[in-house]
């Protein structure tokens, strides 16, 4: 494969990264807070709130000592790998999160 093509994949690859992000963050933005709110109980939503504002202190945190992990190992080109990996992770989880939510808290009909 020539040098060219070679960019020309990875360039493609980062650009295609980055919309599938985009998408993400766009659909996570409005119904994140939302789908929290509806499977909160009354008297603890603001506990579920709190829990779900902490995800961002603890990943903010704890990402940058685990990629200084993977440096430091000589692992740096693992890196990305491991964020895909545990992108699918937390999309499964988020599918199976449907099958513990009512027909109304999902928006279907009973």
């Amino acid at each position: 494969m020539s040098l060219a093509l070679c960019a020309l994949i990875a360039v493609l690859s980062i650009a295609l990264a980055m919309v599938v992000l985009a998408l993400g963050e766009t659909i996570l933005s409005p119904v994140g807070p939302a789908i929290v709110n509806e499977i909160a109980p009354e008297h603890l939503r603001g506990r579920y709130n709190a829990a779900k504002g902490l995800t961002w202190g603890v990943s903010r945190t704890i990402a940058p000592a685990t990629a200084a992990l993977n440096f430091d190992n000589g692992l740096s080109n693992w890196g990305p790998l491991s964020v895909g990996a545990k992108s699918l992770v937390g999309g499964a989880l988020m599918l199976n999160l449907r099958r513990h939510l009512s027909a109304g808290q999902v928006g279907r009909m009973a």
